[in-house]
């Protein structure tokens, strides 16, 4: 994986419109509760999810992004801004947890030791939301985690698809550079 600027990456998201997946996730969220968004950046999804009734907890370990999320949650009580890295974390009981295109930036020894952290905080009847890297990926390497159509699923055993995508194709990246996806689109409804 090409070492990221972090500030660029924040700033081409920015320009962006919200993540199109999140209107795969709207029919499948709960009317209330409480939510995770891992890895929430400069938190718009975060808002997002207050703005659909959830209370959420933002967390993510970039202090200019976290700055920038405080800013864009300001005065909504429905968001709390968490400084931790997922391994730091205190993972509570969740209604919901969102990792959109976040996860998988942590190297797959990192990914073993908070992913169980995250299945059990996921509440029977829950939700998790977001994309796993394949092994084709062009960002498939130490640095990230990846996994095969196999592991993904033994990843959620104990959970339901509402929504699976696997794409492999080229496209580019947040900051328009090329760039080969192999990812998982997942909406996963946690059953025991």
């Amino acid at each position: 994986m090409p070492v990221i600027d972090w500030r660029l990456f924040r700033e081409a998201a920015e320009a962006k419109p919200l993540n199109p997946f999140l209107k795969v996730l709207e029919p499948y969220l709960p009317g209330a509760g409480l939510a995770l968004d891992l890895g929430c950046g400069t938190g718009r999804n975060a808002v997002w999810l207050a703005e659909h009734g959830l209370m959420v907890d933002a967390v993510d370990n970039d202090p200019e992004s976290l700055a920038l999320c405080r800013e864009r949650a300001d005065g909504n009580s429905l968001i709390k801004v968490v400084d931790a890295s997922f391994l730091q974390f205190d993972y509570q009981s969740y209604d919901l947890v969102l990792a959109l295109f976040s996860v998988f930036f942590n190297p797959r020894p990192d990914f073993s030791s908070f992913w169980p952290k995250v299945v059990e905080s996921i509440k029977p009847g829950g939700l998790f939301a977001g994309q796993l890297l394949g092994p084709h990926d062009d960002w498939a390497d130490g640095e990230t985690s990846f996994h095969t159509r196999r592991e993904v699923d033994d990843l959620f055993d104990g959970f339901t698809y509402l929504h699976f995508e696997e794409i492999e194709r080229d496209g580019k990246t947040v900051w328009d550079e090329p760039k080969r996806w192999h990812i998982y689109h997942l909406v996963a409804r946690k059953v025991r």
